[in-house]
């Protein structure tokens, strides 16, 4: 490499790094610094983008949408539509009838991060995006801390702490179905709204300068049920009692045919249960269950009985939130 080129790369990282610290300089001491991301932490929600595969009515009343991403039926999945579902033109920002969408129609939907075991999975849908094949769908953010720059700009820390927003002059502000005008005052924690950027950095936050956001006043998808999960009949199983009176389930058959993968780790002797975002662990002669990244405790531990992982049924009613039959 010719001395050239190195000084060259050496001018580039000097600028990327003073580039961060400007950032810093300009923020006000009373904005938040990004704390760490804990990443057993469920995100806020989770963004599919695919082809619309079937519309379900209910007395012409669009009440789910079936979802591909991909040629790949894997990636199939439900997102259940409910009053507090947001439907906007991700091309202009304004609202959208959820009445025009077709099958074949490209959407992204942003929908809770929970889903039931069924297959296809179901999901409360929080925002469709129709109209998205020429600029980058938006995404959704709950605001958590706010901060301002020298420059007047406003910056946006979301709950999860992936995004840092930067809100300038140049911003387009807008509201969802309603005419009111959007000032950066407006924008409050705890609000959600919808940011569109173009460039984002690959930084964790990452970091970007919106382009538009959308207002979206009065919602609060957490607050979204979701579908009940489905029901399991034990009785096509092999069961047994415990010493502690808990009936017994084989856990990777009843996993498995909820679409988990299971991962048996010899080493540890720890089952793991992974879908998607979601996962579930379990040490044999352990009665400490990880749930989701948290810690549960079950009145009896999981054991090995014919070369197989039993587990108490109560984990999959109290802990997956399955009904059995």
């Amino acid at each position: 490499m010719n001395l050239k080129r190195i000084l060259s790369m050496l001018i580039v990282t000097a600028l990327l790094f003073s580039g961060i610290s400007v950032y810093a300089a300009e923020s006000t001491s009373g904005s938040t610094a990004s704390p760490a991301v804990n990443e057993e932490r469920l995100p806020m929600s989770m963004q599919y983008t695919g082809d619309v595969t079937k519309i379900i009515k209910d007395n012409e009343i669009v009440t789910a949408l079936v979802i591909t991403e991909g040629n790949d039926k894997i990636t199939t999945r439900r997102f259940n539509i409910s009053d507090s579902t947001v439907a906007i033109d991700n091309e202009s920002g304004t609202a959208e009838s959820l009445s025009t969408i077709k099958v074949g129609d490209k959407v992204s939907v942003i929908a809770s991060s929970m889903s039931t075991f069924s297959i296809p999975p179901q999901s409360p849908a929080y925002v469709i995006l129709t109209n998205i094949q020429e600029k980058a769908p938006a995404k959704l953010i709950q605001v958590g801390e706010i901060g301002k720059k020298t420059d007047g700009t406003m910056t946006v820390l979301d709950t999860d702490n992936n995004y840092i927003v930067s809100i300038t002059k140049d911003t387009v502000l807008a509201p969802y179905r309603t005419k009111q005008i959007v000032v950066p005052e407006d924008i409050q924690k705890e609000n959600y709204v919808l940011v569109w950027s173009e460039i984002m950095t690959l930084s964790i936050p990452a970091q970007m300068t919106a382009d538009m956001v959308v207002l979206l006043t009065g919602y609060d998808f957490g607050k979204i049920p979701m579908p009940a999960q489905p029901a399991l009949n034990i009785t096509n199983y092999h069961t047994f009692q415990s010493s502690e009176g808990e009936t017994m389930l084989p856990v990777r058959n009843i996993a498995e045919a909820m679409g988990f993968e299971v991962k048996w780790l010899n080493e540890t002797k720890t089952v793991e249960l992974k879908k998607e975002s979601v996962t579930f662990y379990m040490n044999i002669g352990s009665k400490t269950y990880g749930n989701r990244g948290q810690k549960q405790d079950l009145k009896s531990a999981p054991e090995i009985n014919n070369n197989r992982t039993y587990i108490p049924a109560i984990f999959f009613t109290e802990i997956m939130g399955v009904t059995l039959q």
